[in-house]
């Protein structure tokens, strides 16, 4: 079930990315827009720096050991710093060319990812509920 939840989020997160360089008029909404585009950019900042410092726990021996990171590891996190610069690169174009107020880019950067923090946590509350999850 979470699965199809990640499978969400990324084909939300593709849509705003297209949407914020195409021109649809019909599709023309700049503070939701700038909202989606910055909450996107916060969240995988948020999520790579999380991996980066984990990274950094483990080199240290804080938390586990400078061996476990391997070449796989290291290019997932690269793949989301490179995620959240271009998402970053997004949202200042897209707020420079349409003159959209900075509060829709707070909205966004404090907003996607709390929302996603309770999603994370309110949707395996409500699957153990159902009793479609096991409690461990």
């Amino acid at each position: 079930m979470m699965n199809w939840l990640v499978i969400g989020f990324k084909t939300l997160g593709a849509a705003v990315a297209l949407l914020s360089v195409a021109n649809i008029p019909k599709l023309h909404l700049p503070a939701l827009m700038t909202m989606l585009v910055w909450g996107a950019f916060a969240t995988l900042g948020l999520y790579a720096l999380g991996s980066v410092t984990q990274a950094l726990g483990m080199i240290s021996g804080f938390a586990g050991t400078a061996d476990q990171i391997n070449l796989a590891g290291v290019g997932y996190v690269f793949m989301f710093l490179l995620a959240a610069a271009g998402y970053g690169f997004l949202a200042v174009s897209y707020s420079r060319r349409y003159g959209t107020r900075r509060i829709y880019a707070v909205l966004g950067v404090v907003g996607a990812p709390v929302v996603l923090g309770l999603i994370l946590i309110a949707v395996p509350m409500l699957l153990f509920t159902l009793g479609l999850i096991p409690a461990s």
